[in-house]
């Protein structure tokens, strides 16, 4: 395999083709020689840190087979008889695989149709049958898992259990103590007086996620470069967060106490491109009309996009435990192995000692706001904003793989004024779950899907203000254990 300073980046079902050039310097003894991709999961560099969820094994070349195609005099002259010499060329052609079963480290097909439809789960001993393999390999039979079941074995919402998963992308930072690593080993095995032969090459991997179309009319808003209908002329563009209270006292400790009823709305589907931006819109309400005067303006409303990275750690704790998750509107996303579907609460049970999962929280963006144009009524007790967050085109994508996931949320705090103190809820429930000062307290949240691709229908989105300066840092990090 030709060395490359760049590494090879792939989609998931996109063709993963190549060459591999064996030069040999006389005859050598050579059983087999497999090429394989494999995927890891690294939270360290000691035993039991490093997991393979991926193992796709093909078979380029086996002693029972005939004579390989050579590239020389010498090579064609040659019986192989278990002795190759010469120079020989080995090509191979497969699918970077969408799916990934995690009970055998296999990949999933499906033959001539979608690669995100898990229909057929290929074993980690076989090939695919556009494939040469050897008949010693496909009777070994399946390989299986060394995680916790409770992690690999998912009920969904029929109590089925359910052992396949989007396949995670390639992941690599610094706040984040798990990486997930893909490479592709060619492994020549020589025979008993010898040791085998291995050559490494890294690659990456990006899921191939791609969104729904936006609703008629905001599509014919991003065609001729103008605002977005708000919720009141597009009902069907918009999705409204449950409604929340801002409750406090207005010019600080001693001042009056004011409260305003705010409903925030995300532009559906709830799944967004990186590299575009959210649409969203906020509406007002109270009867203190000074109170919305000086609270409700471009400045104040704080509302963030946070990501939440989930991974498995062999160390964290005894037992893999509940979460609740709150769920998306169904159908959000086509065509892109539905991510979130196996966004539900992890089965309880005897995960093996030691293993938890660890997670990481950032917030990554912060939503822009402005006033929206005349034809949007700010009557005396109302007002609107419209707003958009921003997404870097490097985000990292959504995944749901129950061994490494990357959720997130768009979060709406308390307004931000020197002039306002949030009051603080005695008990706080649901999506405002942090403890700690009123002003970081969550007031409303939901689930997001950010894909990687744009949707296959309709204009790409347009953002209208400029995205703010790159703001990233961390909200939480804990064990579930």
């Amino acid at each position: 395999m030709r060395h490359n300073t760049k590494v090879p980046r792939f989609l998931g079902g996109e063709s993963v083709g190549g060459i591999l050039d064996l030069n040999l310097e006389g005859s050598q003894t050579i059983q087999r020689i497999t090429l394989s991709l494999r995927g890891k999961i690294l939270t360290g560099y000691m035993t039991g840190e490093v997991y393979t969820f991926l193992d796709h094994k093909i078979v380029l070349w086996h002693k029972s087979m005939a004579n390989p195609t050579a590239s020389s005099a010498e090579g064609k002259s040659k019986k192989p008889e278990g002795k190759l010499s010469g120079s020989y060329q080995f090509p191979f052609l497969f699918p970077f695989p969408a799916l990934v079963d995690l009970e055998s480290s296999s990949p999933v097909f499906n033959p001539g149709g979608d690669p995100c439809q898990p229909l057929i789960t290929t074993p980690a001993s076989k090939s695919s049958s556009t494939y040469t393999r050897s008949p010693s390999l496909d009777q070994r039979g399946k390989s299986y898992s060394s995680l916790p079941r409770s992690l690999i074995a998912i009920k969904d919402e029929s109590g089925t259990t359910n052992t396949v998963c989007a396949t995670p992308q390639s992941f690599l930072e610094q706040e984040v103590t798990a990486s997930v690593q893909y490479e592709l080993v060619v492994h020549i095995a020589h025979g008993r007086l010898r040791p085998d032969s291995k050559i490494k090459g890294s690659v990456a991997y990006v899921p191939n996620i791609v969104p729904p179309a936006a609703s008629y009319k905001r599509q014919r808003a991003y065609e001729a470069n103008a605002l977005l209908p708000g919720p009141l002329l597009d009902p069907e563009g918009w999705f409204a967060l449950p409604s929340c209270v801002i409750k406090g006292k207005l010019g600080g400790l001693g001042g009056r106490i004011i409260k305003i009823n705010s409903t925030l709305y995300l532009a559906k589907p709830l799944s967004y491109t990186r590299g575009t931006v959210i649409p969203c819109y906020l509406t007002f309400s109270s009867e203190d009309s000074e109170a919305l005067n000086i609270l409700c303006t471009p400045k104040t409303p704080v509302v963030r996009l946070v990501r939440r990275v989930r991974h498995y750690c062999p160390h964290g704790g005894d037992t893999i435990t509940s979460e609740k998750n709150e769920a998306l509107p169904t159908p959000y996303t086509q065509h892109s192995c539905d991510p979130h579907s196996t966004v539900v609460p992890f089965a309880a049970g005897n995960s093996g000692k030691g293993s938890a999962l660890k997670k990481v929280e950032n917030e990554m963006a912060m939503g822009v706001w402005w006033v929206p144009p005349k034809d949007v009524i700010q009557e005396t007790y109302t007002r609107h904003l419209e707003g958009e967050i921003h997404l870097a085109a490097d985000m990292q994508p959504s995944c749901t793989c129950s061994v490494f996931f990357v959720e997130y949320f768009v979060e709406m705090l308390h307004l931000a004024s020197s002039i306002f103190e949030p009051e603080q809820p005695p008990d706080l429930q649901g999506p405002a779950r942090k403890q700690g000062p009123a002003r970081k307290q969550v007031l409303v949240s939901h689930p997001v899907e950010i894909a990687t691709l744009p949707s296959n229908e309709g204009p790409v989105p347009v953002a209208f203000t400029e995205p703010p300066k790159p703001r990233r840092r961390a909200v939480v990090e804990t064990v579930e254990d």
